[in-house]
């Protein structure tokens, strides 16, 4: 096991701050966050939702590790899921950096998670002319409507991942 996924597995098994470079950046569905005061703020009331995690994928190539895990939590009301989580970490002296996602001038258009890519494409947007079988909007919360703007895109339709990618670009680019 190279240092950046001993890192990273270390972190994932303590929430330990001390493992995050103090401008670790996270990207993710419906946060983003810079810091590690912020980074931990955003996740107190998540990491004791966390009651079981099961690694089933981790690769590392030099400082990026890429974990694929499943997440089991259960909510204050005793409800339980199981989340699909892919991770991209960048890990630079010691530290765990960022996870990506891809942005335009600190704005996310695009991210993989879950087997699917997630798009923020507008609410105009068609997926029959991009001939996309299968899409949902994102839907993050329970609670709430899905966010109309961001679709996602399964792998079974991942020959169009990077004509989206585009797309998404174009759109954020605009505003």
């Amino acid at each position: 096991m190279g240092q950046a996924l001993d890192i990273v597995n270390r972190f994932m098994q303590s929430q330990d701050p001390s493992f995050l470079a103090d401008d670790f950046s996270f990207i993710g569905p419906i946060d983003q966050t810079t810091g590690i005061d912020a980074f931990m703020k955003l996740n107190e009331g998540f990491f004791p939702l966390v009651t079981g995690m099961r690694m089933l994928k981790q690769f590392e190539h030099g400082n990026d590790v890429c974990s694929i895990y499943e997440m089991d939590l259960t909510s204050p009301s005793g409800t339980s899921l199981t989340l699909n989580i892919a991770d991209w970490v960048v890990v630079n002296n010691g530290k765990m950096m960022s996870e990506p996602a891809l942005h335009y001038q600190g704005k996310v258009f695009a991210f993989y998670y879950g087997k699917k890519m997630i798009f923020r494409l507008g609410r105009d947007f068609q997926p029959e002319a991009f001939n996309i079988q299968h899409y949902r909007l994102l839907a993050p919360f329970k609670t709430r409507p899905p966010m109309v703007d961001w679709f996602e895109i399964p792998s079974s339709d991942q020959h169009q991942w990077e004509e989206l990618s585009r797309y998404a670009l174009h759109l954020i680019s605009e505003h």
